[in-house]
This record gives structure tokens, C-alpha cells and sequence, in this order.
């Protein structure tokens, strides 16, 4: 009796032993598979990508950047440099908001820059409502194209814009640009 149960019990091992073997070949044969799978997948992923850079380069490539304007010198300050950056340092010290100027280059008297006090400050605060409303009619006005173009949005409003994070604002619910968007 002990010889039978001996014998089925080397039977029982060489029998798991082989079904190990055949079980390692079939994981083997699935993770080979899987492989294959996972490859072809990144494989298409990777030429996907290439296609969408390609079309954003053509994209690019057919909205070139746009012409910076040229302004002839006035006959007075032709020769007169110091007149000119005097003249610049003016301009500079006032933010073109739209239709108004905003001057940021002068304090009170006492005050210096980021004080804290009378509530004068140097910079211009307003609501994330007034923002959005600024950018939306900017965007409609100087055909912007949200987080893609400028359009013909002047510098200055370029850097209100960053300033008011507009593209923030204007994206749908978070969202980048459709599309659609960023075909015009």
C-alpha cells in the first residue's frame, strides 16, 4: 500500500511539474502578445503625434508671425538721443488700458514701491468678472485665438492680457482651444 501511494504521489508531482511547464509557456506566450500589443500601441501613438506636430508646424508655417510696425523718427529727435529716451521713459511709465492711461510711474509723497498704507497702489486690480469681460472684448476686437495667436492685438494688451490671465479666463469651463479654434 505504501509503495501504491508512493507511486500516485510521483505521479501527482511529475503531473504539477508538467502543468508548471505548460502554465510558464502560456504566460510566456500572453506576455509576448501583450508586447506585441503594447508595441503596435505606442507605435500608432508615436505616428499620431508626429502627424499633430506636423499639422501644427503647417499650421504655423501658413500664419506667420506678424510685421513689426515701422515708425519714421520725427526731424527733432533725429539727432537727439537723450530727447528720444527721454520721450520713452514717458510713454513707459503709463499701461495703455484701451481707451485709458493708467500712470505707474509716480508715488505719493512718502510712499515707495509695494508700500502698504492708503490703499494707492502702483498696480491696477480688478475683478475676475471685469477681467473677463476686458479680455472677451479684446478677443472679439483684435481677433485673438485663445492660448494660439495674438491676432492683431497690440503689444501693450498682449502684456495686460498676461497680466489679467485672459487665456485662463476665456477657456471653456478649463479647457484648451477646440480644434476648430485653432484652425482659423
Amino acid at each position: 500500500m505504501i509503495s501504491a501511494l508512493n507511486r500516485r504521489l510521483l505521479q501527482a508531482e511529475s503531473q504539477v511539474y508538467r502543468n508548471e511547464i505548460l502554465v510558464g509557456k502560456v504566460i510566456k506566450a500572453l506576455e509576448n502578445t501583450l508586447y506585441k500589443l503594447e508595441k503596435k500601441e505606442f507605435e500608432e501613438l508615436g505616428q499620431r503625434s508626429k502627424d499633430e506636430a506636423v499639422k501644427a508646424a503647417l499650421y504655423l508655417a501658413s500664419h506667420p508671425a506678424p510685421t513689426f510696425p515701422d515708425y519714421p523718427l520725427d526731424a527733432e529727435y533725429e539727432n537727439n538721443m537723450e530727447k528720444v529716451a527721454d520721450l520713452l521713459d514717458d510713454v513707459y511709465s503709463q499701461v495703455k488700458d484701451d481707451d485709458k492711461m493708467v500712470d505707474r510711474g509716480e508715488y505719493e509723497d512718502g510712499e515707495e514701491e509695494g508700500a502698504e498704507g492708503n490703499g494707492n497702489s502702483n498696480t491696477v486690480s480688478i475683478t475676475d468678472e471685469e477681467a473677463t469681460k476686458l479680455c472677451m472684448e479684446w478677443k472679439d476686437k483684435y481677433n485673438v485665438v485663445v492660448g494660439v495667436s495674438w491676432g492683431n492685438l497690440p503689444y501693450n494688451l498682449q502684456q495686460t492680457w498676461l497680466e489679467y490671465s485672459c487665456d485662463y479666463h476665456l477657456q471653456a469651463e478649463g479647457k484648451p482651444p477646440s480644434r476648430e479654434e485653432t484652425t482659423r
